[in-house]
C-alpha cells in the first residue's frame, strides 16, 4: 500500500529549489505572503495553495493534487516572468520524476494560467495551476 502525502509541502519544497523558479524568485515561495511584506515586499514570491486533489485508485495509486502557484512580482513584466518561470518548471517534469521528501512528483502539466492582480492590494500577479500525478513512498 502506498502512503498518502502533504503533495503541497513536497512542492513548496521543490519550487525552492527548482532552476527555475529559484531564477525567478530566489527560495521565496511560501503557503501565505509573509506579513512582512505589506511593509516592504520583494521584486518576487510565490505563494502556493492546494486547490484540490484526488486519488486514483489501483496499483499506482496516484494522487492528483492541483497546486495552485500565485506569482507575485512588482510590475505586471516581474509577474508574467515568475508565471513563465512556473510554467517551464512544471513542464520538466515530462519523463523525470523527482522525489521530494516521501513524496515523488511523475508527472505535471500546466491546467491554467490567468492575469489576476491582487484585489486588495493592486499588487500584479499570475496564477498558474499544475496537475500534478505524486505517489508517497510504499508503506510497511
Amino acid at each position: 500500500m502506498l502512503a498518502v502525502v502533504d503533495a503541497e509541502a513536497a512542492m513548496r519544497t521543490w519550487a525552492r529549489s527548482e532552476s527555475h523558479i529559484t531564477a525567478a524568485v530566489a527560495e521565496r515561495s511560501f503557503f501565505s505572503t509573509p506579513q512582512a511584506y505589506e511593509r516592504t515586499a520583494p521584486e518576487s514570491w510565490i505563494v502556493l495553495s492546494l486547490v484540490t486533489e484526488t486519488h486514483q485508485p489501483g496499483d499506482v495509486g496516484f494522487q492528483r493534487p492541483l497546486i495552485q502557484f500565485t506569482c507575485y512580482g512588482r510590475t505586471k513584466a516581474v509577474a508574467a516572468d515568475v508565471a513563465l518561470a512556473v510554467q517551464a518548471a512544471g513542464r520538466s517534469f515530462v519523463g523525470r520524476p523527482v522525489t521530494v521528501g516521501p513524496a515523488t512528483i511523475v508527472a505535471a502539466e500546466v491546467s491554467a494560467k490567468r492575469w489576476l492582480p491582487d484585489p486588495t492590494t493592486g499588487t500584479p500577479r499570475y496564477v498558474v495551476d499544475l496537475l500534478l500525478a505524486v505517489r508517497g513512498a510504499e508503506a510497511a
